[in-house]
């Protein structure tokens, strides 16, 4: 990990693994960005999102992480893969580019951008494309 204070950021490089409740993010590359607690507590409710409580560096808190290369979210039985994701903590939102594909159950969704709202358990794709497979091809 490399830490930028004058540029608030934070880098980790090579098997990234950020976690929050029962989703878990991994990635080849994230680079956090942070501010100042008292600046981001408008509303003075405590951080809820992603790598929360223990997000913070001395008296900031993480802002946005960008992940890169081989990004996948495993949450339940769902997986997502995509080759870039931000997450933006203050939204509880996960947006994810480049030929994002969702796996669950009998289906796959694929499109060229996915935004996720962690907090309303909801999904907007763009480009999309589902396909759905029989019970008995999935049993051959």
């Amino acid at each position: 990990m490399v830490v930028k204070n004058l540029e608030h950021q934070a880098v980790f490089e090579g098997d990234v693994v950020m976690k929050k409740e029962d989703m878990t993010i991994t990635s080849d590359h994230a680079e956090l960005t942070f501010a100042s607690r008292e600046s981001s507590m408008e509303n003075k409710k405590a951080p809820t999102g992603l790598l929360s409580p223990a997000s913070q560096f001395g008296d900031n808190e993480i802002t946005l992480i960008h992940a890169t290369g081989n990004v996948v979210l495993t949450q339940g039985g769902k997986q997502i893969h995509s080759k870039e994701a931000f997450y933006y903590q203050k939204e509880d939102k996960l947006v994810l580019l480049g030929e994002p594909t969702a796996l669950e159950k009998d289906y796959q969704v694929t499109g060229t951008k996915m935004t996720i709202f962690l907090h309303e358990n909801r999904s907007i794709v763009e480009g999309s494309k589902v396909v759905i497979q029989p019970k008995d091809h999935l049993q051959k």
